[in-house]
C-alpha cells in the first residue's frame, strides 16, 4: 500500500471553508474571535501545565469551574468554600493568576478556552478533580462559540474524581436554542450512581448533602440564573464495563468509558467521534490530532519534490474515502464514539475491505449506548 513517508496524523488537516473573517460563523465562532483564534493553533500545554504544577496545593481537594466569569465579587466568594484549588477558567481572565492570599487556600484564574484548559489539565500528575461548575456558560446570550455541556465531560472524565459533584443547570441549557439535548443522557456518565443532591429545611441529615452540597447561586452574578436554578449531582464510582468479540477478521471491543481513557498518541490508532462545529473540532485535534470527525472532510499534502505538491482530500461521508485514509495512514486499531447508524454493519464494511485495521473498540459514556445490539452480540 502507498504510505506517506511519515505516518503522522497530525499531517491530516480539515478541509473547511477558509478561517476569514467572512468565514467565521461557518467555523462556529460568533463572539470574540481575536480571542478565541490563538486556540486553534495554541502551543503552551506545557507552559501552562508547569504554573499549575508549580501553584497547585499537592493532594488538595480541586474544584474546577468552567466559563467562570471574571467578577473580582465572584473570586472572593470562593475563599470561604472547602477546597484547597479552586481553578476558574475563563478566556476573557488577561493573565493566568495564581492568587495565595487565604491560608490553605489557591484560587487560580487560568486565561484558556474551558476544552483547551482540560487538555492542559490532563498532562497534570497525580491530579483530580473533586467538584465542576458549569453554569452560565454564555449559550444564552453570552460569549459561547459552543456547548461546554457536549464533549467537556467525556475530555474530563479520565481526572474526574470516583466521588465527583457536578454543578450545573439542566433548565439552563433547555432555554438555549443553540444546545440540542436528551434529557437522558444528562449527566449520564460511567458512574454507577447518580444522585441529585436537593436540600430542604425539614432535612439537612443525609451526609451527602451536608458534605457535598453547594447553593448554585454563589456561582453567578446574574440575576436571571437565579430564576433558573441549578442542580448539584453527586456520581459515585466509575464503572469498568467492557465486552469483546471477533467478528469477520476483526477484534471488536466495547468500553463503558470516555475515548480519552484509551492512549491515542500511536500513529496507527484513529480516534473517531462527533464535534459541534469545526472551532471545537479544531481545538481538539490541535492537542490529540488522532482524532477525526465522523462525515468529517480532511485533506494531506504530499510533496512530490519542491514545485510539486498533490493535494488528496478525503471526504469521510463516503465509507471508501474512509478506507483510503486507513490505508493511507496504515491504521490498525480505530476507536469509535457512538456515531449512530449500524455498527455491526460498519464493522462488517471495515472487514471486507482492503486495509490494515485489526481493532476496532466502541467507547460511550452515557448508560445504554450500544445495549441493544454491541452488549448482546456473541453472548
Amino acid at each position: 500500500m502507498d504510505r506517506p513517508t511519515k505516518n503522522k496524523l497530525k499531517n491530516l488537516h480539515l478541509h473547511t471553508p477558509e478561517l476569514g473573517i467572512q468565514n467565521l460563523e461557518k467555523w462556529g465562532i460568533h463572539y470574540n474571535s481575536n480571542r478565541v483564534l490563538p486556540f486553534i493553533h495554541f502551543n503552551q500545554f506545557d507552559k501552562y501545565a508547569d504554573l499549575l504544577t508549580r501553584d497547585l496545593i499537592p493532594g488538595g481537594r480541586t474544584m474546577l469551574i468552567l466559563a467562570s466569569g471574571t467578577e473580582n465579587e465572584l473570586i472572593e466568594r470562593y475563599q470561604y468554600l472547602d477546597y484547597e484549588n479552586v481553578i476558574l477558567v475563563d478566556y476573557m481572565f488577561n493573565n493566568y493568576e495564581c492568587i495565595d492570599k487565604y491560608p490553605g487556600k489557591k484560587i487560580i484564574c487560568i486565561n484558556l478556552d474551558a476544552y483547551v484548559c482540560i487538555q492542559v489539565l490532563l498532562q497534570l500528575k497525580d491530579f483530580e478533580v473533586n467538584t465542576v461548575v458549569s453554569l452560565n456558560v454564555g449559550v444564552q446570550g453570552g460569549g459561547a462559540n459552543m456547548c461546554i455541556a457536549t464533549n467537556a465531560l467525556g475530555l474530563l472524565f479520565p481526572i474526574m474524581s470516583n466521588e465527583v459533584v457536578i454543578i450545573t443547570s439542566l433548565d439552563y441549557y433547555k432555554r438555549s436554542q443553540i444546545y440540542k439535548y436528551k434529557k437522558s443522557n444528562w449527566l449520564n456518565l460511567p458512574f454507577e450512581t447518580k444522585k441529585v443532591l436537593r436540600p430542604t429545611e425539614s432535612d439537612n441529615t443525609d451526609p451527602d448533602i451536608e458534605r457535598y452540597y453547594i447553593d448554585p447561586n454563589l456561582f453567578t452574578t446574574y440575576k436571571f440564573m437565579e430564576n433558573i436554578g441549578g442542580e448539584v449531582v453527586l456520581l459515585k464510582n466509575k464503572v469498568h464495563k467492557v465486552h469483546s468479540f471477533h467478528r469477520g477478521r476483526l477484534n471488536v471491543g466495547i468500553s463503558h468509558t470516555s475515548i480519552f481513557n484509551i492512549d491515542l498518541t500511536d500513529d496507527k490508532t484513529l480516534g473517531v467521534m462527533k464535534f459541534e462545529n469545526h472551532y471545537q473540532e479544531a481545538i481538539f485535534r490541535n492537542k490529540f490530532p488522532n482524532l477525526i470527525s465522523w462525515n468529517g472532510s480532511y485533506f494531506t499534502n504530499k510533496r512530490f519534490n519542491k514545485d510539486a505538491v498533490e493535494k488528496k482530500i478525503y471526504d469521510l461521508s463516503d465509507l471508501f474515502h474512509f478506507n483510503g485514509l486507513l490505508n493511507d495512514f496504515g491504521i490498525t486499531t480505530l476507536i469509535f464514539t457512538p456515531v449512530g447508524g449500524d455498527y455491526l454493519e460498519l464493522i462488517d464494511r471495515i472487514s471486507e475491505m482492503d486495509n490494515d485495521v485489526s481493532t476496532i473498540i466502541f467507547t460511550h459514556l452515557n448508560h445504554g449506548d450500544y445495549e441493544k445490539t454491541l452488549y448482546n452480540y456473541n453472548k
